[in-house]
């Protein structure tokens, strides 16, 4: 997703409107922030949707501003980090 396109504008708005899915899993994520590489959600719009669902059905929230998360995706890594908490505000 480029800055300023049509995807960029539908994924901001569907942040804002997206709710948890019933489930019976505990939620893992509840009062964590989580976001992905820019580099990666330029290229994976789909996945970007089933993703930001996956995150608020755990509880968790997703977020844009790579400053504010708890965990963090490197571009080229599958895998979630923790962001020490001496790096979170």
């Amino acid at each position: 997703m480029e800055k300023g396109s049509a995807n960029a504008a539908h994924f901001v708005e569907y942040l804002h409107t997206v709710k948890p899915k019933k489930t019976r899993k505990p939620p893992m994520l509840s009062g964590h922030t989580v976001t992905v590489s820019l580099a990666y959600q330029r290229y994976h719009f789909n996945e970007m949707l089933y993703l930001a669902q996956m995150i608020v059905n755990a509880g968790g929230r997703y977020t844009l501003v790579t400053i504010l998360p708890s965990f963090v995706s490197p571009a080229q890594s599958g895998y979630f980090s923790r962001i020490p908490a001496r790096l979170v505000p």
